[in-house]
């Protein structure tokens, strides 16, 4: 490390722009839910062009940030303005292309999104891990057909 003047090893958390990522501790929710809607036919092939996770939060909830991962990538870390009544996550695959995350694959890379938030002052979290297109946390897929 002496050649390149560093005191020590560094590091980043790839996708992140300030090399710091949120890490969250809670307890789960169970009337939080989710919907997933993939939508297939990304370059003519019968794989997922996008996936719209939607969850469906109690009045009151506050405080919403969501992030989006796959192993060892950041994708988004999201800040949520206001009080909504459902946080849709949106991903497109010509998007995240052109967003410089072309070893992304929706459908064939395992991908984390969780929600967290403030809930009658008490932190909540709720995460779906969506492998291929099969939603595990949240209720089963919708799958749509692209032109």
């Amino acid at each position: 490390m002496e050649e390149y003047d560093y005191a020590a090893p560094l590091s980043a958390i790839l996708g992140s722009i300030d090399s710091t990522y949120p890490f969250f501790v809670s307890e789960p929710r169970d009337d939080i839910t989710v919907d997933t809607e993939i939508t297939l036919g990304w370059g003519g092939l019968p794989v997922p062009s996008s996936v719209a996770v939607t969850f469906h939060l109690p009045g009151g909830a506050e405080s919403l940030r969501y992030t989006v991962t796959i192993p060892g990538l950041l994708i988004r870390d999201v800040e949520v303005a206001g009080t909504p009544p459902a946080v849709t996550v949106e991903l497109d695959q010509d998007e995240l292309y052109a967003q410089g995350y072309t070893n992304v694959v929706l459908g064939a890379d395992s991908m984390e999104i969780t929600l967290v938030g403030k809930l009658e002052d008490r932190w909540f979290a709720k995460t779906l891990n969506l492998r291929g297109v099969s939603p595990l946390g949240g209720t089963p897929a919708i799958i749509h057909l692209s032109d």
